[in-house]
């Protein structure tokens, strides 16, 4: 059985976002440890702009990558593992930036309804 466990934790004022995710496998296969820490800024961001929204879309996304470390699609349990893993960490992240215009891009780009 898979456990998940994310976290993101966001200041309002500080505009940044901290993304631990832990991943662990029954198979003992482990694709993110539970130290492992990415802090994403988005100090630097106007999160009304529509371009500044896809760059913090895309700044999640990569500390996603790198925190839940991609595995070959040819392993396909850790593959998958690791899909969930960043799939979760993703949505976490957004949900915890709490920005309407972040949520409403991942949406248009996922087809989500609102």
């Amino acid at each position: 059985m898979s456990t998940l466990l994310n976290r993101i934790s966001c200041g309002a004022l500080s505009a940044a976002c901290t993304l631990a995710i832990a991943v662990g496998l029954a198979s003992g296969v482990t694709t993110a440890s539970a130290a492992d820490d990415i802090k994403v800024s988005y100090a630097d961001l106007q999160l009304q702009r529509p371009a500044d929204v896809k760059i913090l879309y895309q700044r999640l996304a990569r500390a996603a990558e790198s925190v839940c470390a991609e595995v070959p699609t040819q392993e396909l349990a850790r593959h998958e593992a690791y899909r969930r893993c960043y799939q979760s960490a993703l949505d976490s992240a957004v949900q915890q930036v709490r920005s309407p215009e972040l949520l409403a891009y991942e949406r248009a780009r996922n087809g989500k309804q609102s």
